[in-house]
């Protein structure tokens, strides 16, 4: 049983990739959507592919149910580079991903806290433009999807809020909060 929950957790995450290139470009119907379930499914997804050399927790803090009027897919995949960028900047051994979501009166804010390597000063105010990356792999693509997403699809907003090689990385994602 355990196998065959593994295949259909692969299927459905193929099933979501494909969705995701069906979504690019087209305009998303946006629909009152849970936070708090699509960061579940992401993180769960994310611990079974952590490469065992590896040991990296991620935690999810929430304090109340977070809806916002959006595209599950769509909100999904910029939260999945978020966290595959804190997976990869990890390069020691005890590593920690930490989520918190605070829903107040007119905001949901979303922290997403690394202990990785962190983003040295002159790259910054480089890291949402596309084809930016760090890495010898990728189209540098990730943090610009995940800005166009929240910002122009969403209508929130994201800013990284500190980086260094001592205390990781932090983001700041913000939505308006409708459904209080």
């Amino acid at each position: 049983t355990k196998i065959i929950n593994q295949i259909e957790n692969e299927i459905s995450h193929l099933k979501n990739i494909s969705d995701k290139f069906n979504k690019i470009g087209s305009k998303p119907k946006l629909v009152k959507i849970n936070l708090n379930d699509i960061l579940e499914e992401l993180i769960e997804y994310h611990k079974t592919r952590i490469p065992k050399s590896k040991k990296i927790d991620i935690n999810l803090f929430i304090n109340d149910d977070c809806h916002i009027d959006g595209d599950s897919i769509l909100i999904y995949w910029s939260f999945e580079n978020l966290i595959k960028n804190s997976i990869e900047s990890i390069k020691h051994n005890m590593g920690i991903i930490d989520i918190k979501v605070k829903k107040l009166d007119n905001e949901i804010k979303i922290f997403v806290n690394d202990n990785g390597i962190g983003i040295i000063n002159k790259d910054k105010n480089k890291i949402f433009n596309p084809g930016y990356s760090t890495k010898s792999r990728g189209w540098g693509l990730g943090l610009s999807l995940s800005k166009r997403i929240i910002q122009d699809i969403h209508q929130g907003h994201i800013k990284l809020i500190k980086s260094s090689k001592q205390e990781g990385t932090s983001f700041l994602i913000t939505f308006r909060n409708s459904y209080s």
